[in-house]
């Protein structure tokens, strides 16, 4: 029996018919499928379809029958909109904006769903030292307040099916838990609605702040999507700033579908931040599995090709619209070889922050009914033609292999995995399995590994391939660009050449990738300044000189040449500055004015005023030229007077000082270090003067 075990061992063995136990092939079957729908009208909006599935598993079965599921965005799909903030002092700029400006977010979402409600809340931190103040006038809501506007559903008045929005704003950091032990509050939060009749909870000095966890748990399971918004009216730029990004942006990504932002002083900016956070929301789907809570799954994977015509393995998708239907391929893998003792489970697939889901029944199909009658399908769709269904699996013919006969043996591989077009087999990047390309990496796609995302450049200044989603996507090798753009990277953008009418190079050029390439006679960033002799798109520096010499035989053009060029410009004695008005100064410091008319482009008509106007006289150039010398000579003469004056004050101080040292000697004569004797006597040593001073020879004796 052992060598009659499977298909194979059957059919090299030479097995009786009668003896051959085939196993059964998984399988899905589509349970309820509502077609999309955009709602409103009394019609309720279809989002994501199919709304339930079956799938049949077998054990050692690794190569599933996939389903696929749609979304498309609806474009009535009710929202509800809850803005929560605490009540203090600081905070009553935002309230007062959300009072002024409630019409202007009806109106904004208005523009892409009529179905719509807003609530408002405030969020008290605990009423008990060291929190808060117990003075009623300063309170600030923390996250207990956030905790019962997600789980209070009925009371808040959340929609079963709506989008989800919680906008809480706040000016300082938040309490989590662990923080109620300081003021001896020791029971931990736990999750339930504790709002009384009036909406106040009842629990805030009963049971500690939640975790960042819980929150987390909660706001997935409720479908509720926060935007924190952080200011206040006492706050600098750079705290309020300092503390989103330490706080509030880490616990953003986090939550799921949350975002984190900044209020101006007066939050005039609470238009634009719940438009943009619900537009993000909207146009970005998520899909998750819920309820999977067993090991017999080992995967649950999607693709789609959201992004490329190639699909990728990816559970995101963003910049949808109501136009566009985005699908998901949903694969199921299992590593099973027997049959579990639970032959059941269901888990859901759901859009991230919304209601809608796939339920999926999953059942293992472990009995064997081979034997009945009708089971075996000839020449199957399922083998694609090439095989005999049996008991759910492919028996497949001749020169043909694979769990569904999509192998053909008989065709070369250079054949199968070239296309006939090239000598490599899959490019040279990959390999023929079963008649098919196998991609080395998840850079190389196609059929026949034929593109390459990395030939694909990035443009100067941007981070992925083609400029990304909105500017352009890499599409098998060549860039395919979104929008006003294009080249080979998708980096050129007309829009760069518009001027200030709205015009391409001002309609005098061409846009050569952000640069105007201007017609000949044509100059500028825009091509908005004529250079050709007869430019008539600046009458007022080309007309000058026919104005100078029709109304006052001045300029550079003679008597003839004037009448020749200029017999379009009339001289009068009023113009209308209305029209089309120029003024230029003449050299001798007067103005000349004169209106202009074009007709089909063309200079019509010059009406030149025929007096000038604003002369300035010539300035006496003798007159300042001896305002000038006298001037110099007035410094000359006071600077010596100053010298002067200098020069004699030192003098007196230096003949002061003179005086005092005469009169006040510090020496006697005798004792002048300088003092000498005007006699000075010599004796000579060999002879002796007496007393009556003769001198007497000395001898020898």
């Amino acid at each position: 029996m052992s060598r009659c075990g499977t298909v194979t061992q059957l059919m090299n063995a030479g097995c009786p018919s009668e003896s051959i136990v085939r196993r059964k092939r998984s399988r899905v079957e589509i349970l309820q499928a509502d077609p999309l729908e955009d709602g409103g009208n009394g019609r309720e909006s279809v989002q994501l379809t199919p709304q339930h599935v079956k799938v049949y598993l077998v054990p050692n079965e690794r190569e599933y029958n996939n389903f696929s599921i749609s979304y498309k965005v609806a474009r009535n799909f009710p929202l509800d909109l809850y803005f929560l903030n605490d009540p203090s002092f600081t905070m009553r700029g935002l309230r007062t904006q959300l009072q002024q400006v409630a019409q202007s977010i009806s109106d904004e979402i208005n523009k892409t769903t009529t179905d719509y409600r807003f609530g408002l809340g405030t969020s008290m931190d605990k009423v008990a030292l060291p929190f808060t103040r117990t003075a009623p006038t300063h309170p600030e809501g923390l996250f207990d307040g956030l905790m019962q506007a997600m789980v209070c559903g009925s009371k808040i008045g959340w929609r079963s099916k709506a989008r989800r929005m919680l906008v809480y704003a706040t000016d300082i950091n938040f309490h989590m838990a662990g923080d109620g032990r300081l003021a001896g509050i020791l029971p931990p939060n736990d999750g339930k609605c504790h709002l009384d009749a009036s909406g106040m909870y009842t629990m805030a000095e009963l049971q500690d702040y939640p975790s960042i966890g819980h929150l987390r748990k909660v706001a997935a399971e409720n479908n509720v999507n926060v935007i924190f918004t952080i200011g206040g009216d006492t706050r600098s730029q750079e705290e309020i700033n300092r503390i989103r990004t330490r706080y509030y942006d880490r616990l953003a990504a986090i939550l799921p579908g949350a975002a984190a932002t900044e209020l101006t002083p007066t939050a005039d900016n609470i238009v634009t931040i719940v438009s943009e956070n619900y537009r993000r929301l909207r146009e970005t789907v998520v899909l998750e599995v819920k309820d999977l809570d067993t090991t017999d799954i080992q995967a649950i994977r999607f693709f789609s090709s959201c992004y490329s015509d190639v699909p990728n393995e990816i559970a995101t998708c963003t910049g949808l619209t109501v136009d566009r239907q985005v699908d998901f391929m949903v694969i199921i893998e299992t590593n099973l070889q027997v049959c579990p003792a639970m032959r059941n489970l269901t888990f859901n697939i759901v859009p991230q922050g919304l209601e809608d889901r796939v339920q999926v029944d999953v059942e293992w199909d472990c009995d064997c009914d081979c034997e009945k009658e009708g089971q075996v399908t000839r020449a199957a769709e399922y083998c694609n033609r090439n095989g005999d269904l049996k008991c759910g699996i492919c028996d497949c013919y001749t020169g043909w292999t694979g769990a569904f006969c999509d192998c053909d043996e008989t065709k070369p591989e250079i054949e199968a995995c070239s296309g006939g077009n090239s000598t490599e087999i899959c490019s040279g990047v990959g390999e023929c399995q079963c008649g098919m390309c196998r991609c080395e990496n998840d850079d190389v796609s196609g059929k026949y590994c034929e593109c390459d995302r990395t030939k694909c450049d990035i443009p100067s200044g941007k981070d992925e391939r083609c400029g990304g989603q909105g500017q352009g996507v890499c599409d098998c090798n060549t860039c395919r660009c979104q929008g006003n753009y294009y080249g080979s990277s998708c980096q050129c953008n007309d829009d760069l050449c518009r001027n200030e009418n709205g015009t391409i190079c001002s309609d005098k050029g061409t846009c050569d990738c952000d640069v105007c390439r201007c017609t000949a006679g044509y100059a500028g960033r825009f091509c908005d300044r004529c250079t050709a002799a007869n430019c008539t798109e600046n009458p007022c520096s080309s007309q000058r000189q026919c104005v100078l010499c029709t109304a006052f035989l001045e300029g550079t053009l003679d008597q003839t040449a004037c009448q020749e060029q200029c017999a379009h410009v009339e001289v009068v004695s009023v113009i209308d500055p209305a029209d089309n008005f120029c003024r230029f100064l003449t050299g001798d410091g007067c103005y000349v004015e004169y209106t202009y008319d074009i007709v089909n482009g063309t200079l019509a008509a010059v009406r030149v005023r025929g007096t000038k106007v604003g002369c300035v006289e010539a300035a006496n150039l003798t007159t300042i030229g001896v305002g000038i010398a006298g001037a110099i000579l007035a410094i000359g003469v006071l600077l010596l007077i100053i010298w002067k004056l200098l020069t004699m004050l030192y003098d007196g101080i230096e003949y002061s000082k003179f005086e005092r040292e005469v009169q006040n000697p510090t020496w006697e004569r005798q004792e002048n270090p300088i003092f000498k004797e005007c006699v000075t006597t010599f004796q000579n040593p060999v002879h002796e003067t007496n007393m009556n001073g003769t001198d007497t020879e000395k001898g020898m004796m």
